[in-house]
């Protein structure tokens, strides 16, 4: 219990400097970004601002693309990931606060069925967390297949799903392993 509450609290936090970090630096400073995935394309943006923002902002460079046009603006300023990235941590963060409220089992799919309803089988736990993971497929795909351009507000709530799902598969096994 005490390892997931410090884990709740590190994703927590970074997840809610997702949204501070734009407020702590000047209007419009960060926009038009269209940078690659684990590579550090702003740095000489980054190393402008302050401490705070700049560690997060560099975070978010590494990890993340930071394309504008798929990224919420806040403050007239990008936030440090993308839409999706953003939904994703939002999904971790709210699966490490559910996993707080289960007592854990030395069973992976018991684990896994804690954090659903009781009465569900173990099995059909299984296959809802992996089709929690489709929404973010079916957009995916059909961004790159087709001519369709999926919004923000999906790309979050698909980023949603795929955080809570990834993270309800890593706690059941943590849970199994450590507690």
């Amino acid at each position: 219990m005490k390892k997931r509450l410090i884990l709740f609290f590190f994703i927590l936090l970074f997840t809610a400097s997702l949204f501070l970090v734009p407020f702590c630096i000047k209007k419009g400073f960060v926009r038009g970004l269209d940078g690659r995935a684990h590579h550090i394309d702003y740095s000489y943006i980054w190393d402008k601002m302050p401490l705070f923002p700049r560690i997060i902002y560099y975070i978010g460079d590494i990890g993340c693309h930071q394309k504008e046009s798929r990224s919420f603006i806040l403050n007239e300023n990008q936030m440090p990931v993308c839409a999706r990235d953003t939904g994703i941590f939002v999904g971790m963060a709210s699966a490490i606060f559910i996993s707080l409220f289960i007592n854990p089992s030395e069973d992976f799919l018991e684990n896994l069925s804690r954090f659903y309803f009781k009465k569900m089988k173990k099995r059909i736990c299984f296959i809802l967390t992996f089709l929690l993971l489709l929404p973010l497929i079916l957009d995916g795909f059909l961004q790159l297949f087709t001519s369709y351009e999926s919004s923000n507000t999906i790309r979050f709530f698909t980023g949603i799903c795929t955080g809570i799902s990834i993270s309800f598969l890593a706690l059941s096994a943590l849970l199994m392993l450590t507690e």
